[in-house]
């Protein structure tokens, strides 16, 4: 079973404190001269130094990191719930056309694509429109210029051109 963060940390903190007793008791009992105990000094707070910055970085950059779940060609429903089984977030950035998804099931995660997330952040996705679905007018029956006319309205509304050949 692991220990609480703040055990840890107590222990090293002893660990760092005992060091640093022994060692001045050794440059105290030792009699030595100034010219070794000065660059002995400056290299101890240095290495204290470190030590006191990496338990400080270890504590305030401590968060638990989950792994975060497949959610492509989930709905929305699954993939909250298993976000949130995870301690996770889901946030919607987009939608997009997607012939081979359903419409209202996740497309793709956006930007990081890590497998691995800290707790509490959103995981962002793009949500799918379904198909690209174009209409055509019915035509049979029609006039040739009532259905080139018409076709004319319905291509210059979507903002498309096309070539229109007439057969005879």
């Amino acid at each position: 079973m692991c220990r609480p963060l703040w055990k840890k940390v107590f222990s090293e903190l002893i660990l760092i404190n005992t060091i640093w007793m022994v060692f001045l008791e050794w440059l105290v009992q030792k009699k030595m001269s100034n010219f070794l105990r000065i660059p002995l000094f400056f290299a101890f707070f240095i290495l204290l130094g470190l030590s006191f910055g990496f338990l400080t970085f270890k504590i305030l950059s401590f968060s638990r990191t989950v792994e975060v779940p497949a959610l492509a060609n989930m709905t929305l429903l699954e993939a909250n719930e298993a976000l949130s089984k995870k301690g996770l977030y889901l946030k919607i950035e987009g939608e997009d056309f997607d012939p081979d998804i359903q419409a209202g099931r996740i497309i793709r995660r956006i930007f990081r694509q890590a497998t691995k997330s800290r707790k509490k952040r959103a995981i962002r996705v793009a949500v799918s429109k379904g198909p690209r679905i174009s209409s055509v007018p019915l035509l049979v029956n029609e006039q040739l210029s009532d259905a080139e006319a018409s076709l004319c309205r319905k291509v210059s509304a979507s903002g498309k051109s096309f070539l229109f050949i007439p057969t005879r």
